[in-house]
This record gives structure tokens, sequence and C-alpha cells, in this order.
């Protein structure tokens, strides 16, 4: 997608102050969270500028995801050292979601709390890895389902509610199992893609119209 833009780095030089719009969202926060956060606002802002956008203040709206302007989508992650942002143009996707964890195998308790064993056996298969792996995928690929579709339908999901498959190797799509949550997405298609970056894995998904 031409209007997307993904940020896997630090900003180059010093960090902007943070926008005064943005202060609530961190009030009371432990340094460490501070900083996190500041680094993701100002990461955002230059992808938005790379997409054709002032820069502008990003502050938190309810259930702590970013505000982003209108007419934009966006997301950011954090994990372990590395902020993910993207950043769309809503004419060209609805929603989008993305992800950031350590690509760590799955210890095997934890990987049934994730995923099926069908959805682990499948997914493993088109993506020629382990049980284990598999299911440190899927758990990042339904976390970042969960951010595409929560601006949407608003339903808080358990990783069961959350059906993925792989449509080709490091491409994915996702299914809502609850009917509330499916109904309020209608035909629109949950899309998306994994990748290892360095240690890390990230994920991203979007919110694409009915075809």
């Amino acid at each position: 997608m031409a209007a997307e833009r993904l940020g896997a780095r630090p900003p180059e030089g010093a960090l902007e102050p943070s926008w005064p719009e943005e202060a609530l969202g961190i009030h009371g926060a432990v340094p460490a969270r501070r900083a996190e956060f500041h680094l993701g606002r100002a990461l955002a802002r230059r992808v938005l500028v790379e997409l054709g956008r002032p820069p502008c203040a990003i502050p938190v709206r309810a259930g702590r995801a970013p505000l982003w302007p209108a007419g934009v989508v966006g997301s950011i992650s954090h994990g372990a050292g590395l902020c993910l942002v993207a950043v769309a143009e809503k004419n060209d996707v609805t929603a989008l979601g993305i992800d950031v964890e350590i690509a760590a195998p799955f210890e095997a308790k934890l990987m049934r709390r994730v995923a099926s064993p069908c959805e682990l056996e499948a997914f493993s298969r088109v993506n020629a890895c382990s049980g284990p792996e598999a299911a440190a995928i899927l758990f990042s690929a339904k976390e970042s389902v969960y951010k595409a579709q929560h601006p949407i339908s608003g339903a808080f999901l358990e990783f069961q509610d959350v059906a993925v498959e792989a449509s080709a190797p490091e491409r994915f799509r996702a299914h809502l199992l609850p009917p509330a949550a499916r109904g309020a997405l209608g035909e629109a298609r949950l899309e998306g893609s994994w990748h290892r970056v360095g240690p890390w894995l990230a994920t991203l998904c979007t919110l694409e119209p009915p075809q």
C-alpha cells in the first residue's frame, strides 16, 4: 500500500518535546513508560510527515489507543526496545493494527491459550516453522487483529475469539468469532502480514473493504 509507512527505528537526532495535548496520556507513568510513549509519538509524527500530513499532537483516547488526526488510521507498538508505527490514509485502509514481540518460541502450556491445534498445525505447515514458533506468530497476529478491529467494533476479545489462518508464507487472514464483533465489521476483511526484524517479530493487520 503506497500510502502506508512503517517506522522500525528510533528517530534520528534529538526528539522534539511532547505536545501539551499528549501529557494526560502519561500522567503519573514511570520514567520507562514515559520514554516509551515519547518515542512512539515522536516517530508517529515523522511517519505522518512521510505520508504528506503535517505533524500534530497524538493524544490518548478512551481505551488508551492513540487518537489520530481526521482521515488517518494508525497504530503504535513497543517491545523490548523497538518501537513500530504504522499509518495510512483512511481512504485506503479502514483500520489497522500493529504488534511487536521478541521472536521466541512459546512453551506448550502457552500455545494452548493462544491457538487451537488446527490453527497451529495449518500455520506451521504453510510457514515451514515449528508449533512453538507458529504460536509466537499467532500471538502477535491476534494482538494486531485486536488493535485493528477494536476502533470499529469496540469488542474486547480473547485469543480464542480470533481465528487466524495463513493465506501464504508470512501472510494471514483473520475472522472474528463473537457474533457482535463480527457483525460490526460487516463484510470487511482482516488481512495481515508478519516479519522478523532482527530478534523481534512484527505483525501488521489491516481492515480492508469488501472485495
